[in-house]
């Protein structure tokens, strides 16, 4: 009877100290890092080739985690998210580590289009957009994240300046630039458009239309565009991007 007493009292004693170390407090050390995203702000509005700082927090908890980097990612209407490389960084990763110089504040330039692979091949999509989503993320583990911010990227905004050049040069007027477009009185049958070294960049056949959106990946080097109409005359433009 006394041994069953005895072990009856151990079990007891176990059992009440299992309890107190399940409701023992938890450790600080378990806190999850946290990113905040203080700008782009939502509702911000961009243009095509405009220099972007990514502002960001992260906090305590995040500066002692063994972290190899953060990476600033867009998604363009909600398609899979793409790492964006930092202005002035040369890592292929493209991610940036506590102690380099542009943590907190890294600035990114937004490109004209993007490559993602939605479905086999890889696809190119204008970054024209009113749901662009953008987000700062850990490198390592994409789980510790800001949150994305949804901003506007609009065409970009050209000025355009007539050049005359040899006798078939059409009168002034003919064609104007205004905004993201070529805009002509009379329909145009092909633009040629040169790099600044007097390279052929591209040649489109409009089929006679009498607007151009300007600043399509296959032209975005192009300087000048020299517009050809049905009666054998041409515009030159020389073209500077002005947003």
């Amino acid at each position: 009877m006394r041994i069953a007493i005895m072990t009856l009292m151990l079990c007891a004693s176990l059992s009440q100290a299992q309890t107190l170390t399940l409701n023992s407090p938890k450790s600080d050390v378990d806190t999850t890092p946290t990113l905040t995203l203080n700008s782009p702000e939502n509702g911000d509005v961009y243009y095509q080739g405009d220099t972007v700082y990514v502002d960001y927090d992260a906090d305590t908890a995040y500066m002692k985690y063994t972290s190899a980097g953060i990476v600033i990612e867009i998604s363009i209407g909600g398609l899979s998210y793409i790492r964006m490389h930092p202005i002035h960084l040369d890592l292929s990763t493209n991610t940036v580590g506590r102690d380099d110089s542009l943590w907190g504040r890294i600035p990114i330039i937004i490109p004209d289009s993007v490559t993602i692979r939605v479905t086999y091949p890889y696809q190119t999509y204008s970054t024209v957009s009113d749901s662009v989503f953008i987000r700062v993320s850990d490198y390592g583990h994409p789980s510790i994240t800001t949150g994305s911010h949804i901003i506007s990227i609009r065409p970009k905004l050209f000025q355009g300046v007539i050049l005359a050049r040899g006798k078939n040069n059409s009168i002034p007027g003919k064609i104007t630039v205004s905004g993201s477009k070529l805009v002509s009185l009379a329909p145009i049958s092909a633009i040629a458009f040169y790099s600044a070294k007097g390279e052929l960049v591209a040649d489109v056949r409009t089929a006679g239309a009498r607007q151009y959106a300007l600043g399509s990946p296959a032209t975005r080097d192009a300087r000048i565009a020299v517009c050809r109409f049905a009666d054998n005359t041409r515009t030159s433009i020389l073209l500077m991007n002005v947003r």
